[in-house]
């Protein structure tokens, strides 16, 4: 029987994704936990916020390259953080590639 998330009935993986580099899983638990999307902000703040020199200089550059290499792993799963427009700003959510819908695993 295929396992399906009770709020919006979406196929969830059965595979467990195997991230290694710290920071792109970090990335990846923070998209996945805001379906609305966020910021290349957001992310920065998320992971350089209480960094005391404030992060690397390349600033957001740093989190676009970061969200390259994590969908490189995703993809196989059929999953990318993808970037949609929004007032304005880029907001990255984690979506189906066959579908382009929101995804949030389960716990």
């Amino acid at each position: 029987m295929t396992k399906r998330c009770p709020t919006c009935n979406q196929v969830t993986p059965l595979v467990r994704f195997n991230i290694r580099n710290s920071m792109s899983k970090r990335i990846y638990e923070f998209v996945s936990t805001h379906p609305h999307g966020v910021t290349a902000n957001d992310i920065f703040e998320m992971l350089w916020g209480d960094d005391p020199d404030g992060g690397p200089i390349e600033g957001t550059e740093r989190v676009f390259i970061m969200i390259n290499t994590l969908n490189q792993k995703l993809r196989p799963h059929d999953l990318i953080v993808n970037g949609t427009k929004h007032n304005g700003l880029k907001h990255y959510a984690l979506r189906r590639i066959s579908t382009g819908n929101i995804w949030m695993p389960i716990a």
